[in-house]
């Protein structure tokens, strides 16, 4: 699976990015105005039916080459 074959969720330079699923709720700081790149994984780049573990999002710092 290549993750680049997905459209974002949300991506830009934005200087926060939410994640939120089931009442929890994560902020991804983006203080440096890094381009960032959100994908929702769960339900959308992997089905809900997958027996795979997965997490909810993914940020992709395409800057920094870093993942969270």
């Amino acid at each position: 699976m290549d993750i680049n074959d997905y459209t974002p969720h949300r991506a830009g330079t934005y200087a926060e990015f939410v994640s939120s699923e089931n009442g929890c709720k994560h902020i991804g700081r983006n203080d440096s105005r890094h381009s960032i790149r959100q994908f929702k994984i769960d339900g959308e780049v992997i089905s809900k039916n997958s027996e795979a573990a997965r997490c909810d999002y993914l940020l992709l710092n395409d800057d920094a080459k870093r993942a969270y």
